[in-house]
């Protein structure tokens, strides 16, 4: 019997997932041998090193250490006295030799917590008491951002975490929410490559944002040549939400008012070389180095469905990114009956306009997304003459919103239920959660140890 859409959909996200699995992306940035340590275009001599400490943040952190641990021989890393500490999601929590994994919040809860301001400051203390023939490894990947949180003097996390919240609700793309937390942070935007006293600092980075810009992905802590007046593009972001002035903490304005002048300390005086490496003042000369992206797992899922027979089209995204509802019926409109088998692969990150509190369901962007591309198909005069189709999409770190899920799908059977149910109405008040839970449509993996932004599949055929 030849396997269904949704079975091939799956097979295809998953391959996808595969490719940008961070602790195959590190083992194969990191190589040594009994003379030099190479990371990407970074080189040294092992007997240039007297430690290497290891620092991090992200969703990926646990795979990514384990993939450093696994490409450095036990005998070398016992010679440097190898050793680290890196926030990540409770559920990624695991024991590692040498290098702490520390829960920095509650899985699906992308915000910023009292642990991982105690996480923060464990990392900073390393980097600071390094000294100049030490060797830092940064481990970043996407959720960095909420995994890393050290508010700035003068500002609680919970006053970040308001904006934070504020921000994404009102539907505020990840560029200018990551150019708000760099303002108030004394870690983000560069602070741990400043506060760094070893000789080098190499910062491996998983990009979930789309582009890679270095200064967003994570909100840039190893990323030293930004903009220099953050305090003044913090409030040209905030001026834009509805009743700002009393609607952001007083604090906040507070800070901003007292930085608006100023960059950080050390920023007007970054060099950067032809080969991406920076160096402030007598401090950590750093290198960033990007390692896996979206386009990595496009072209993987791509190659793959190519293999399964269909005929693939790869969509280019989107700058910028339209909404998960304007995403999902552009998608919808993409279905058409067609002999042979047809595959669209796609990756992005849409926004979510979310209603207020009191309507509002369960979901998360890549739902919310599938949930409005069947809306619009059940809509269609023509839905019946469809032919087959499976739309999947997911969050390549298993996390779609506060859920559970990591996205979800819709087949052409689900047309009726759309019809039966009200989707629409699930739709509106960004319940789609509670609508595929019915239908036994959600995507649930896990933690994947990656992410790079959302995956997305369309297979039709007839």
């Amino acid at each position: 019997m030849n396997p269904s859409l949704e079975q091939d959909a799956q097979l295809i996200w998953q391959t996808g997932v595969k490719a940008v699995g961070s602790q195959r992306l590190v083992e194969n940035t990191i190589h040594c041998d009994s003379n030099e340590l190479c990371i990407g275009p970074f080189r040294t001599a092992w007997a240039d090193i007297r430690k290497i400490v290891v620092v991090g943040a992200g969703k990926a952190g646990a795979g990514m250490a384990a993939g450093l641990l696994a490409a450095i021989p036990s005998d070398l890393a016992k010679a440097k006295s190898l050793s680290g500490w890196v926030n990540v999601p409770n559920d990624c929590a695991q024991s590692l030799q040498s290098i702490h994994l520390h829960p920095a919040r509650p899985a699906g809860h992308n915000r910023p917590t009292p642990e991982g301001v105690i996480g923060s400051h464990a990392i900073v203390q390393r980097v600071t008491y390094a000294d100049s023939r030490d060797l830092v490894v940064c481990l970043i990947s996407g959720g960095g951002s909420a995994l890393l949180p050290l508010p700035a003097t003068g500002i609680t996390w919970q006053d970040k975490a308001h904006v934070t919240d504020l921000l994404a609700s009102h539907g505020f793309p990840i560029q200018d929410i990551n150019g708000v937390r760099r303002a108030l942070s004394a870690i983000k935007g560069g602070g741990l490559a400043r506060a760094c006293r070893a000789g080098q600092l190499v910062s491996l980075i998983l990009s979930d944002v789309l582009g890679d810009p270095l200064d967003v992905i994570a909100s840039g802590p190893t990323v030293l040549n930004t903009a220099l007046h953050t305090a003044q593009n913090a409030r040209r972001i905030l001026l834009q939400l509805p009743n700002a002035k009393s609607s952001v903490p007083t604090s906040i304005w507070n800070l901003l008012d007292e930085n608006d002048q100023h960059a950080p300390v050390g920023q007007d005086s970054a060099r950067q070389d032809p080969v991406g490496r920076t160096s402030v003042g007598d401090y950590a000369q750093v290198t960033n180095i990007v390692i896996g992206n979206i386009d990595t797992a496009v072209q993987a899922a791509a190659e793959h469905a190519r293999q399964l027979g269909y005929q693939v089209k790869i969509e280019p995204i989107a700058f910028p990114q339209p909404t998960a509802d304007e995403a999902g019926r552009q998608l919808a409109q993409r279905i058409t009956p067609d002999a042979s088998p047809h595959c669209i692969i796609s990756g992005g990150e849409p926004v979510v306009h979310l209603v207020d509190d009191q309507q509002r369901g369960r979901g998360g962007r890549n739902q919310q997304l599938v949930l409005s591309a069947l809306c619009e198909i059940a809509e269609m005069p023509n839905s019946g003459e469809l032919g087959q189709f499976c739309l999947l999409s997911g969050g390549t770190d298993g996390e779609d919103g506060p859920t559970d899920a990591a996205g979800a799908w819709i087949t052409e059977s689900m047309i009726e239920l759309a019809h039966s149910a009200n989707a629409r109405s699930f739709q509106q008040i960004n319940d789609a959660y509670t609508f595929f839970e019915k239908s036994d449509s959600l995507l649930i993996t896990g933690p994947t140890q990656t992410n790079v932004c959302d995956l997305r599949v369309l297979l039709t055929r007839s």
